[in-house]
């Protein structure tokens, strides 16, 4: 009976577990796309630079691109 409800358990953590793999990636598309498609053009036309492939920042030592 323990032998059984572990594998019931197993099971239904692992169907969870990809549900919610699925969810996140999703999303991650959907935040993506509204990041390239709306934000980063509105403050391309606020700042004035189309591209912000040349932006970098120099934190210390490091460079941040």
């Amino acid at each position: 009976m323990l032998r059984e409800f572990k594998e019931f358990v197993l099971k239904g953590n692992l169907l969870e577990l990809a549900v919610a793999f699925v969810l996140g990636l999703a999303f991650a598309g959907v935040v993506t796309a509204f990041i390239s498609g709306i934000v980063l053009p509105l403050i391309a036309a606020i700042v004035g630079q189309p591209s912000f492939d040349a932006l970098q920042f120099t934190v210390g030592d490091g460079v941040i691109s």
